[in-house]
C-alpha cells in the first residue's frame, strides 16, 4: 500500500502524455511490422496491338532521330576550348562622332599615357562628377582606339577613320586675363 501511494503521488500530466505517445508509437510502428498480412500486387500488362495500314504515318512521326541528326552538336560544340564567338559588325554611321578633349600627355621611357575626355559621352562616377580617362596605346574610348601619342597631340582610329586631337586647339581660343 505504501508503494501504491508513492506511485500515485509521482503521476503528473507530463507522465500521462509520455505514456500516451509511447502507446501511439507502438501501435502504429511496431504492430504493422509484426503483421503477416502483407500482399503485393504486380502491375497489369498492357498488350499493344499491331498498327493498321493507315497508321504508318503515325509511326514515322514517333521514330527516334538518327545519330546523324545530332552531328550538328558535335560540329558546333559550345564547350570546345577553341570555339569562336562570331564578330558582330557595327555600322560606323550609327555611332555618333565623339568630341574629344585632350588634357595632357605623359611620355617617359616606355610609358605613354594620354588624359582625355569625350564631351558627348562623359565618364562620370558617383560623387565625383565628370572625370578624365587615362588611356594607354591600344585602349579605346567611344569606339576609337588610341593609336599614337605625341607631346602635344594624340591620334584616335576607328576602322579607316582617324581623328587627331591636339592639346592646344587653335579653333577654340580661350580668353586670357
Amino acid at each position: 500500500m505504501n508503494r501504491t501511494k508513492l506511485l500515485l503521488s509521482h503521476i503528473n500530466l507530463m507522465n500521462i502524455l509520455l505514456i500516451v505517445v509511447l502507446m501511439f508509437l507502438v501501435y502504429y510502428m511496431v504492430v504493422p511490422l509484426l503483421s503477416k498480412s502483407i500482399h503485393y500486387s504486380l502491375p497489369t500488362v498492357v498488350k499493344h496491338e499491331k498498327p493498321e495500314s493507315g497508321a504508318d504515318n503515325k509511326t514515322e512521326l514517333t521514330k527516334t532521330p538518327s545519330p546523324f541528326d545530332y552531328a550538328i552538336i558535335a560540329e558546333q560544340n559550345l564547350f570546345h576550348p577553341e570555339r569562336k564567338i562570331p564578330a558582330k559588325e557595327i555600322d560606323a554611321q550609327a555611332l555618333p562622332k565623339p568630341e574629344f578633349v585632350l588634357y595632357g600627355t605623359l611620355k617617359s621611357g616606355d610609358i605613354n599615357i594620354a588624359y582625355m575626355e569625350d564631351r558627348r559621352s562623359p565618364y562620370t562616377t558617383v560623387g565625383r562628377g565628370k572625370r578624365q580617362k587615362t588611356l594607354k596605346l591600344g585602349n579605346s574610348m567611344s569606339g576609337f582606339v588610341l593609336n599614337d601619342i605625341q607631346h602635344d597631340k594624340v591620334v584616335m582610329v576607328r576602322g579607316e577613320e582617324k581623328i587627331e586631337v591636339k592639346l592646344i586647339n587653335p579653333q577654340h581660343k580661350k580668353e586670357r586675363k
